[in-house]
């Protein structure tokens, strides 16, 4: 174990000072916080753009992100468990950002922070989303006081059970209850859904392990069809897969069979009326 410590301690150490503008890191089970990564991190005065991914909490990661002048902000989490304080302190750290101008989350299901003044690019995808939940998200973007460009993908579905992710039951729910929201919010002014797509799995491959067949659910196929948004202004942002976006699809369990995506341009509310 010490000799772990002082391989990581060593890590943040050679990043210190590093005239870079973009550094993902990523996460292992088993990993802890050392207080020289806030250090390294603070000093990387070049860095523009940070992708975070973890499986499990780290006690003081998201403190040690504090006031970091960055432009972009990747948050993935992929265990279907909420951390004590994890809103309060995603939040926190969120506010703390005051140059944050895009920011993506990647987590299992709906996770409440409000967005900063800042930012104007929003990317969301959730494993699985109940539409109570969508409807709230909407409702937090709507109140936001600068314009949003949103890109919302989720599984259509909600976790019954809080315990770990290979453990959680998916309650499955119709997409007719997604697409009832949709033309909700379509009466509303300051929210333009430019994109609402139902992609369903049309069928799964089969690979041999060991002595027992098992579905190959990274590699199924997914079928698309648009839900009356002609508007679409969005129509080439699919073609750069990036790596929230893979590991969102990659990961999404067998229990969800329907996934949506949505686009919507968001404007103040004084916006719209005047």
């Amino acid at each position: 174990m010490r000799l772990l410590w002082n391989a990581l301690h060593g890590l943040w150490k050679a990043l210190h000072g590093l005239n870079i503008k973009n550094l993902s890191l990523q996460f292992p089970e088993d990993w802890y916080y050392d207080e020289t990564m806030s250090q390294s991190l603070l000093s990387l005065t070049r860095l523009e753009t940070l992708s975070i991914d973890v499986k499990e909490d780290i006690p003081g990661l998201w403190e040690a992100l504090h006031g970091l002048n960055i432009k972009g902000l990747s948050l993935s989490r992929h265990i279907y468990r909420k951390w004590k304080y994890e809103e309060t302190l995603l939040q926190s750290l969120l506010s703390s950002l005051t140059q944050l101008e895009s920011l993506t989350i990647c987590m299992p299901t709906y996770i409440d922070i409000q967005l900063p003044k800042s930012v104007n690019y929003l990317n969301i995808f959730y494993e699985a989303l109940h539409p109570s939940q969508l409807l709230k998200l909407v409702d937090s973007l709507s109140a936001c006081a600068q314009t949003v460009e949103s890109r919302l993908e989720f599984g259509c579905g909600e976790f019954t059970d809080d315990v770990y992710y290979f453990n959680t039951r998916i309650h499955k729910i119709s997409p007719e209850e997604y697409i009832a929201i949709q033309k909700e919010l379509k009466t509303q002014k300051n929210v333009a859904v430019k994109r609402f797509q139902i992609f369903n799995r049309i069928h799964k491959t089969f690979r041999i392990q060991k002595t027992y067949w098992e579905d190959d659910i990274a590699s199924s196929h997914w079928s698309v069809h648009d839900i009356g948004c002609a508007d679409d202004y969005y129509q080439d942002d699919d073609i750069v897969k990036d790596d929230p976006y893979i590991k969102f699809i990659s990961r999404m369990g067998n229990k969800i069979i329907n996934r949506i995506s949505m686009r919507l341009l968001i404007t103040p509310a004084s916006i719209s009326s005047s």
